[in-house]
């Protein structure tokens, strides 16, 4: 039930960043301020970020979780940088600069987040619950002071 729970809390998050970038990306015309549209820019770039990393998890192909490949997140992570520099010497930031470091942690812990909730793998039943995979049946069984086993 927790990771029912969690993987809703999960869905939300990820519905409502999607949500304030497509009301967001409205006002992003030259009629809005710098602020508003070096803002906007900056949550692109950021989800530009996320959607590099997570192409990252799938090379090369394999059908166990495995960690990203170093150079792919160097590359997605060497890109966000330029693309926020870019913005930011438009001008018009608040703030001017300092804040990709930011940006960079809420990616981060919105990737974490996305492949502990979707690991693409899953415990089969009457193996023991794992926390980096859930039960295929959703259901985890413990007695207190043993172990928990998928059911």
């Amino acid at each position: 039930m927790k990771q029912i729970s969690n993987g809703l809390a999960l869905t939300a998050a990820v519905m409502g960043l999607v949500a304030s970038l497509a009301a967001s990306a409205a006002p992003a015309h030259a009629a809005a301020p710098a602020n508003i549209r070096c803002a906007v820019a900056k949550r692109k770039a950021a989800v530009k970020k996320l959607h590099a990393v997570d192409a990252c998890f799938g090379k090369p192909p394999t059908t166990t979780t495995q960690p990203p490949d170093p150079a792919c997140l160097a590359k997605a992570e060497q890109k966000f940088q330029q693309e926020f520099s870019r913005i930011e010497a438009r001008g018009g930031c608040v703030p001017e600069t300092g804040d990709a470091a930011t940006a960079t942690r809420v990616v981060d812990q919105c990737e974490t987040s996305l492949v502990r909730a979707l690991p693409g793998r899953c415990v089969a039943s009457g193996a023991p619950c794992e926390t980096s995979a859930p039960c295929c049946s959703g259901l985890c069984s413990a007695v207190i002071g043993q172990v928990a086993f998928c059911r």
